[in-house]
Order: structure tokens, then C-alpha cells, then sequence
């Protein structure tokens, strides 16, 4: 939620009266005038919005986390998708899990990782009954030039995607403990970044 600042700025005019001035009276000296600074109010956040702030910055730092994690475990060949299991919910955790489970078994390993290179908040859905469920939408640029998806003779598997940088849009939630999970996540591979 964003919130508009207004800033009001009041000037103060001297108003100065001459009062018996005759043409004899010497004409009045300039004097110096320094106007005191003004001090500019500085924004302050409502609870509201440092806690939208804060589970924005968890939210992102989850989703890097979880990233980490999966590249470990897709370099590794697919073998170990258990230290993802806490970082996923939803449909995608049984989508991954039998995703892992099948390229385990066929023996796939990704050769580099997919890396984060930019991240932009899409929607954030605060927690409509106050018990820290929120949601964040995450609009994040993924990079793929440096992965490829293998068998085990080192063969690629996978068509060459036609961007090597494109948009997936991760659902965020958190959970009821405090962890934020990835929910979903949609990839957008006809938008480059």
C-alpha cells in the first residue's frame, strides 16, 4: 500500500511598518535576513507497510534460496529433492517431486545453473483474516544460458529455448510457521528479459 505524503510548506512574510518616518529620519539600513531551515518531514511507514515491506524482502530471499537448492540438487542428477520439500507447496511440490523422481531415473543432471537476474514484485496479497498467509507474486528474470538439461551419456535432451533469458512469475505463500514456500510457478518463455 502505497501512501501520499503531502508536505505543507508555510512561508512567513515580514511585514514591516514605518511609522514616523519624516524625510529628515535617515532612510533605514538593510538588514540581513536568513530564513531558518526548514526541517523536511522524513516518511515514515505504518506496521502495515514495513510488514508488507519485510515479507516482500523474505518472499524474494525464499525464492533465491529455493533456487540454490534446486540447482544443487539438478547438478547433482535429480537424485535428492528432499531439502527442496520444505521449500515447496501446493501442486508444485508433488509436480517437482515427480519431476526429480523422473529425471532421476533416467539418469538427467543439469550441467549449470539457472540464476535469478532480476526480481520485481507483481501483486502482493495481504493476509485478508491477520494470521500471516500472504501471498507475493514475484515477476523474476531467469537466466538459462549457463544449464542444460543432460542425459547420463552428456547428451542434451531439451530443445534450445529460444531466449536464453526469459520472465517466470513465482506465487509465493506463507506459511502458517513462518516459511515462505514456492506455490507455483509460471514461466512466460515468449518474454525475454
Amino acid at each position: 500500500m502505497r501512501r501520499s505524503l503531502v508536505i505543507v510548506l508555510a512561508a512567513v512574510l515580514p511585514v514591516a511598518a514605518l511609522v514616523g518616518c519624516t524625510p529628515s529620519d535617515p532612510a533605514p539600513s538593510p538588514t540581513a535576513t536568513s530564513a531558518a531551515p526548514t526541517a523536511t518531514p522524513t516518511p515514515t511507514l505504518d506496521a502495515e507497510e514495513l510488514a508488507e515491506q519485510q515479507n516482500i524482502a523474505d518472499a524474494t530471499a525464499a525464492l533465491h534460496e529455493f533456487n540454490d537448492l534446486d540447482n544443487a540438487a539438478a547438478q547433482a542428477g535429480y537424485g535428492d529433492w528432499t531439502s527442496l520439500g520444505g521449500h515447496l507447496s501446493g501442486d508444485f511440490l508433488p509436480a517437482m517431486i515427480a519431476a526429480y523422481e523422473d529425471y532421476g531415473r533416467s539418469g538427467w543432471r543439469t550441467t549449470g545453473p539457472v540464476e535469478l537476474v532480476g526480481t520485481e514484485v507483481a501483486e502482493y496479497r495481504p493476509d485478508p483474516v491477520g494470521t500471516g498467509t500472504e501471498v507475493v507474486l514475484l515477476d523474476t528474470c531467469i537466466d538459462i544460458s549457463q544449464a542444460d538439461l543432460v542425459d547420463a551419456a552428456g547428451t542434451s535432451v531439451v530443445a534450445p529455448p529460444e531466449h536464453d533469458r526469459y520472465l517466470v512469475t513465482y506465487t509465493m505463500f506463507h506459511q502458517d510457521d513462518g516459511r515462505w514456500t514456492v506455490h507455483a510457478a509460471e514461466p512466460h518463455t515468449d518474454q525475454p528479459c
